[in-house]
């Protein structure tokens, strides 16, 4: 999420049945997936075109009020070319209002900022894939998803006088929400020993953002990327670029008394190399991993920041591995903590004081 650099799941919402497996590097992964995997990377791999096999349908249900649906297709098309797609649809009714009434038609609550039904919602998604063989050594493969939910919700924001009390406000609102993400990528097989990819992306996103009682962004990125990989005697070697155009635009900020952007609409970029080197010894049982990554984000300045990672990595066996390594990672700030005055409190006017 560009706003604060965390990972928000509303944003990941695909059928369960389209995962194929998940992985987990241990360890900061900062050489080759850059800033915010000190600690690990998480890798989900979503089913290939190749592994589908007619149509699958899922409904699930629960009291009360959600129902969820999802419908997934695809397979082989001949030898060279493959297809696949998916849609989900979920709906919660969400809570009652506070200011509702009960059986007898009294009022529940004398009074209440509360007065409308709260995260009724509808969550909807689809995606396509596509796979093609080019040739022997060279392949196409294309992903497109785009997810949204339409959810009535309620956002807060407060401030304090000069005595600290607190004065609360509520919002609420329509929220109509989007995402979409494109991938388009071309891999290419020099020889047994040697590959590289070529990778274009984007993520484009419309969503509520609950700071200051919920303000709108409208954010986008748009990324390039390529490495080389190449396998020789003991080595296994890995190095390459990634370029990104950052796109934010805040805007509708529900109480702009309390939070502020010193440029709401900005363009940003983020530049990287990496290298990469594992050599193997005594038949790959004990490997050494050696490497660097460059970056810099113009959000923050324009130096580069250097990831170097040293692993030791001892295999007992199949089940058993001890490893060892050091490490230096950085975390990419979002705009949110980059970008912005926040409000705390105003003193009241000195006139004002001596009159009170």
């Amino acid at each position: 999420d560009l706003m604060s650099s965390t990972f928000y799941f509303q944003n990941f919402d695909i059928p369960l049945s389209e995962i194929d497996r998940i992985e987990l590097i241990r360890g900061s992964g900062g050489t080759v997936y850059g800033a915010n995997s000190a600690t690990g990377v998480i890798n989900i791999f979503t089913k290939s075109p190749e592994k589908y096999d007619g149509i699958t349908a899922e409904a699930e249900g629960a009291a009360p009020g959600y129902v969820a649906t999802s419908l997934r297709a695809g397979g082989k098309i001949g030898e060279k070319f493959a297809l696949s797609g998916y849609s989900k649809f979920r709906y919660f009714s969400g809570f009652e209002s506070m200011a509702g009434v009960d059986e007898n038609g009294n009022a529940t609550v004398d009074e209440s900022d509360f007065d409308e039904n709260y995260d009724e919602s509808v969550y909807y998604s689809f995606g396509a894939k596509m796979n093609l063989d080019l040739s022997a050594s060279s392949k196409l493969s294309a992903r497109l998803h785009y997810n949204g939910r339409n959810q009535y919700e309620y956002t807060n924001s407060y401030e304090r006088d000069f005595v600290f009390t607190r004065d609360d406000r509520i919002y609420g609102q329509d929220v109509t929400a989007s995402r979409l993400v494109a991938n388009l990528r071309y891999d290419h097989t020099i020889s047994e020993n040697h590959s590289l990819f070529v990778r274009a992306s984007t993520n484009y996103e419309n969503d509520l953002y609950e700071a200051a009682g919920g303000l709108m962004v409208n954010n986008g990125i748009i990324d390039f990327e390529i490495q080389d990989n190449l396998s020789f005697g003991i080595n296994d070697l890995s190095f390459g670029l990634n370029y990104r155009i950052a796109n934010f635009d805040i805007h509708d900020i529900n109480d702009p008394e309390y939070i502020g952007y010193v440029d709401p609409k900005s363009t940003e970029s983020l530049k990287g190399a990496f290298v990469q080197n594992k050599f193997g010894f005594l038949d790959s049982k004990l490997n050494l991993t050696l490497g660097v990554k460059a970056e810099n984000y113009s959000l923050i300045n324009n130096k580069y920041y250097f990831s170097p990672m040293a692993k030791l990595a001892a295999v007992i066996n199949e089940d058993f591995t001890v490893w060892g390594g050091f490490t230096r990672s950085y975390t990419t700030p979002g705009f949110n903590t980059t970008n912005i005055d926040w409000f705390l409190f105003q003193t009241p006017n000195p006139a004002e004081w001596s009159a009170a």
